[in-house]
């Protein structure tokens, strides 16, 4: 079993217009062969390192299919803005997943610095 991230950026731009969107994507997989389905929560948190009071934090139940990888999120990062000028630079935000099982034990973990 496992989470994985994937983040990346979206970029438009024109000759008047300049945005980039960073984005977060989750994804997980459930390795074991048999049939069965795992019931977990997804806890997503994000920090600032620059900003002490930013704090985000998102749970969500999920169902991970037997034996194949799943997509669960896809969504800009939480506490950073839109960027519309090239010499802005993006905050630098933390952002942790864990998949916890009915007991609260945590069974998979990632970090994106």
């Amino acid at each position: 079993m496992g989470h994985q991230w994937d983040s990346g950026a979206r970029l438009s731009e024109s000759r008047d217009s300049f945005h980039v969107v960073l984005t977060v994507n989750s994804y997980h997989n459930n390795n074991f062969d048999f049939d069965a389905c795992f019931k977990v929560t997804l806890v997503l948190e994000a920090f600032d390192l620059h900003d002490e009071k930013f704090q985000w934090k998102q749970e969500q139940e999920i169902v991970l299919p037997p034996n194949c990888s799943t997509d669960f999120l896809m969504t800009p990062l939480p506490g950073q803005p839109t960027l519309t000028k090239r010499s802005e630079v993006p905050r630098i935000i933390i952002l942790s997943a864990r998949l916890v099982d009915r007991k609260g034990a945590v069974i998979s973990r990632n970090a994106n610095w």
